[in-house]
């Protein structure tokens, strides 16, 4: 039977991850909201977690220190980890779903992965509409214009 691998936000980076390490791992991938950087999609979390009012980047340079920690630990940066090179020669069906207006990981995310160098079939689903996904797991639509 076929496998699919299927996550959102975090979880579609972390399926995006464990193919590209493991081709065999799955026939096919389902990335919800996914983001291309981890280091850049933390802006979007410090605005969605807490309405943080200070800049995103004062919060990097504050957790800068944990970066150097992480990649002892984990063996590589945080601030290298891309899905779309994960993602560079994929050989299996990927469907890449995003909101147009989701701010936690904002359509250039999905647009890097875009860029992948993906050998088999791509599809990219924009919600012109949507957001990310809030706490209880829904899409959340934008307020109308």
């Amino acid at each position: 039977k076929p496998v699919i691998l299927m996550g959102s936000s975090m979880g579609a980076a972390a399926c995006a991850f464990a193919a590209g390490e493991e081709r065999d791992l799955a026939d096919a991938l389902i990335l919800d909201s996914t983001y291309d950087s981890l280091f850049e999609a933390t802006d979007g979390w410090w605005h969605f977690l807490g309405k943080m009012t200070v800049a995103p980047r004062l919060w990097r340079l504050a957790f800068a220190p944990l970066a150097r920690v992480a990649k002892l630990a984990l063996g590589f940066s945080p601030r290298e980890a891309r899905v779309s090179r994960a993602m560079n020669g994929y050989d299996r069906p990927v469907l890449l779903l995003h909101g147009r207006v989701d701010t936690i990981a904002p359509l250039p995310h999905a647009e890097n992965v875009l860029g992948a160098k993906i050998c088999a079939s791509l599809i990219i689903a924009i919600m012109p509409r949507c957001g990310g996904c809030n706490p209880s797991g829904m899409a959340k639509p934008s307020e109308p214009s």
